[in-house]
């Protein structure tokens, strides 16, 4: 495992960070990691990029019975301490878990794999069950939407609005997603700089959306752009 190829390192960082590189492609990776100052840097920009999303995820309890359930599984009693002192790894965990579902090899890895282009992601949910997880890529023309966790509404919809900042309305994005798994891809108006947006909301609608030129229902969701990938 030389990974000369640029595209192929931002990747593997990137799967390794949030922990979906797993088995004997992960021990390789680390081995690389020793010696290898270009791969500890791609882990170190996805470690400062992601951070940013574990200030919304709650820290979560799990119930007594599983330290039991974790130490028996891996034969050794002594792991429930050494669990047990570590909180803070559970909003990480949670993130991850939340980033797996979306995909590394399907919507991130496609996107990342253009390292010379920005690469914009916002988390719109409560806390580590995000309902969506968006990426504007393409010089701020493809919007690519994803379906984690949304609770569909009965006879409403959700809608996706642009927060353009500076005292300007809302302008709406389209429609969302139900079901999870599902995925949307918008090709993003020249008009529109969503870039530099204040941020994206999330309105509740009816199903067709909403009659007026702004959001005709309450906003469920609101979240920034954080910035992944920086251009060359």
């Amino acid at each position: 495992m030389k990974l000369a190829n640029k595209d192929l390192q931002i990747m593997l960082a990137g799967e390794y960070v949030v922990g979906t590189l797993t088995g004997q492609a992960r021990r390789r990776f680390e081995n690389l990691l020793k010696t290898r100052v270009d791969l500890r840097a791609a882990v170190r920009d996805w470690e400062q990029g992601l951070s940013p999303l574990t200030l919304d995820v709650q820290p979560v309890s799990p119930p007594p019975h599983l330290w039991g359930k974790i130490a028996k599984e891996i034969g050794d009693e002594s792991h429930r301490t050494n669990v047990r002192q570590k909180p803070n790894m559970w909003p990480w965990l949670a993130l991850a878990a939340s980033l797996a579902a979306v995909t590394l090899g399907g919507l991130f890895a496609a996107n990342l794999g253009r390292a010379q282009r920005p690469l914009y992601v916002a988390v719109l949910g409560n806390g580590a069950n995000p309902a969506w997880v968006i990426t504007l890529a393409h010089k701020g023309r493809v919007l690519d939407v994803s379906a984690v966790h949304p609770a569909p509404p009965k006879d409403h919809s959700y809608q996706l609005w642009m927060l353009p900042g500076k005292g300007q309305p809302p302008r709406s994005l389209g429609l969302l997603p139900v079901r999870a798994d599902a995925t949307l891809r918008v090709s993003v108006p020249r008009s529109l700089h969503l870039a530099s947006a204040q941020g994206l909301a999330v309105s509740l609608e009816p199903l067709q959306g909403s009659p007026l030129a702004g959001p005709s229902g309450p906003v469920v969701y609101q979240a920034t752009w954080l910035h992944i990938v920086r251009p060359s």
